[in-house]
């Protein structure tokens, strides 16, 4: 449901072959329609594995990826003023564990998280297989403020002039997680 005209920038970047992941976005542009948001974000359970994820748009409109048919479920709602500036991601073992998302308001100056995890946190503490986090940060600022738990952690800083529209996962392994930045077009 997303016809993408403007360039995109993966963080990090990936190799050939490109059809190796497949890209979710934060808001749909059809046609000649004007963007429709995200609303909904499900993540699909096996253990405490992810293994799929869903957005479902302001329309009803739905994009997903991975395996969506489990009955082990977690949905967070995003207001209608609410934008995704940032999100995490976390490995324990071999699997994707938690997402989370950095949501910021229209009407608010503060951020709020919302994870998608089955035993939330996982941290090198609660989880004695800790594989490492990822953070997508929206500035500098964000980034300098957030603690990597272990030397595996990357945290990444938008790159310059760009806002983050979407997550991208490994198509043969879901623990592979990326942010989908596009530039901002100055009006």
């Amino acid at each position: 449901p997303h016809k993408n005209r403007r360039p995109e920038i993966l963080v990090p970047e990936v190799s050939p072959p490109f059809d190796q992941v497949r890209k979710l976005y934060f808001e749909t542009r059809n046609d000649n329609t004007a963007p429709e948001r995200i609303a909904t974000v499900e993540a699909y359970f096996r253990g405490r594995a992810i293994i799929g994820l869903l957005f479902v748009y302001t329309s009803g409109l739905m994009a997903s990826t991975g395996d969506i048919d489990t009955d082990s479920r977690q949905a967070v709602h995003i207001a209608r003023d609410g934008h995704i500036v940032g999100m995490s991601a976390t490995v324990a073992g071999s699997e994707l564990v938690e997402i989370d998302f950095e949501v910021e308001y229209n009407t608010s100056p503060k951020c709020q998280r919302l994870s998608l995890a089955f035993e939330p946190p996982y941290t090198p503490e609660t989880a004695v297989d800790y594989g490492w986090r990822d953070v997508w940060c929206k500035d500098r600022a964000a980034v300098d403020c957030t603690t990597r738990q272990r030397g595996s952690d990357q945290v990444y800083v938008a790159p310059s002039n760009s806002r983050i529209t979407g997550i991208y996962v490994g198509c043969q392994n879901f623990r592979n997680v990326g942010a989908i930045y596009e530039p901002v077009i100055s009006q």
